[in-house]
């Protein structure tokens, strides 16, 4: 089961003592908070970090690369147009030479691809892959790019941090639409090194 960065069984070792793990009373609350650290990463660094085959990003298309919000870049498999005044919504594809560079998300067409009354439409695969599965069962579909040990080692060390502060904290927890809030003073420093490394840079 995926609990953001991991499996539930992968974030409760890390949270609970060894006897405790196997008990089931906490695990609605733990997973609400490995999702909620985790989605907390994303909008720090303003980028998806979960592996989704044929994702859809729409941008302008004037603008000469695009940065695509979840990397590693895998593969492209569309690149289309769209007038946007246009009646007949019929999306066209660009036919347009690129370059790849997977590690950051980039996608460099050396030069405007369209213009302002263009709307661009990516079709990719990118972003890190887990082991979701509680028996570490997973494999590793082929070229797809794991989760960097840092950053699932950053998930867990906020996610345990939260956890052992969770009746200290001035902050609500868990909401009535079933989300995590937390603050950003509450940030590990050691955290916040490291998700430096993986913020995204990208025209908006």
């Amino acid at each position: 089961m995926n609990t953001g960065l991991g499996s539930l069984t992968l974030l409760k070792s890390r949270l609970l003592p060894a006897q405790a793990v196997a008990q089931t009373d906490q695990d609605g609350a733990i997973t609400l908070l490995g999702l909620g650290v985790a989605r907390w990463f994303e909008q720090l660094c303003d980028r998806r970090f979960d592996r989704v085959e044929g994702d859809i990003y729409l941008t302008r298309s004037d603008r000469t690369y695009v940065v695509v919000p979840r990397y590693p870049l895998e593969t492209v498999t569309g690149l289309d147009w769209l007038l946007i005044d246009s009646n007949a919504g019929a999306w066209m594809p660009s036919g347009l030479p690129y370059l790849l560079f997977p590690h950051s998300g980039l996608i460099d067409f050396a030069e405007a691809i369209g213009t302002r009354d263009m709307q661009l439409r990516v079709t990719y695969t990118g972003g890190y892959w887990w082991d979701q599965t509680e028996d570490n069962s997973g494999v590793l579909p082929t070229g797809a790019f794991p989760l960097p040990n840092d950053l699932q080692y950053a998930w867990l060390e906020q996610a345990a941090f939260l956890f052992e502060r969770r009746n200290k904290l001035g902050l609500e927890k868990i909401t009535h639409n079933g989300t995590f809030t937390v603050a950003p003073a509450d940030l590990l420093p050691h955290v916040s090194r490291i998700l430096a490394s993986y913020r995204r840079n990208s025209l908006t």
